[in-house]
């Protein structure tokens, strides 16, 4: 069975999401007064980062914002390289070597940063685009499946005691 969040723990995964440091996404989100020690809110806010469920949806969380973040990369990114084209065609028409110098070179950087993938991964490889939902029912399988191994690990132990002891 897959378990929603609190809502301060939900709270915590939004303030880190959007770039909030542990320590201080676990002081907001815990409404925690100005005066508490910011050792045991680091110490909390890592807590709860090392759980699963807290990590996957700050992941899921964080993946719109980088689409966005995407899109807005590269459309900023292809203009800057048309205005660069409109500024040799000038500078070529006035015949100024220098500015045409000027403008292949922001042109060839241009094309370098074009050409580079915004590449966004986590450890969990092929399963980038499962729910959180789908992953934590992942989760819940594996612990099954290793609290059988657990049980059926014992009894042959205990088999084996009885033949040999």
């Amino acid at each position: 069975m897959i378990q929603s969040l609190t809502g301060k723990r939900e709270a915590f995964c939004q303030l880190v999401a959007v770039g909030s440091t542990y320590t201080d996404a676990y002081l907001e989100a815990y409404q925690k007064p100005a005066d508490y020690e910011r050792k045991l809110a680091a110490e909390e806010g890592s807590r709860l980062m090392a759980m699963t469920d807290m990590r996957l949806r700050v992941q899921e969380l964080r993946r719109p914002v980088i689409r966005k973040l995407r899109r807005r990369i590269e459309y900023g990114l292809q203009k800057a390289f048309g205005q660069c084209e409109i500024a040799w065609d000038l500078a070529y028409e006035k015949g100024d070597p220098r500015a045409m110098l000027k403008a292949i070179e922001m042109q060839a950087t241009l094309a370098k940063l074009l050409s580079d993938d915004l590449h966004v991964t986590h450890r969990y490889g092929v399963l980038d685009d499962a729910s959180t939902e789908t992953l934590l029912a992942i989760r819940t399988e594996v612990e099954v499946r290793r609290e059988r191994q657990k049980g059926i690990a014992s009894l042959s132990g205990r088999e084996s005691e009885n033949r040999f002891g």
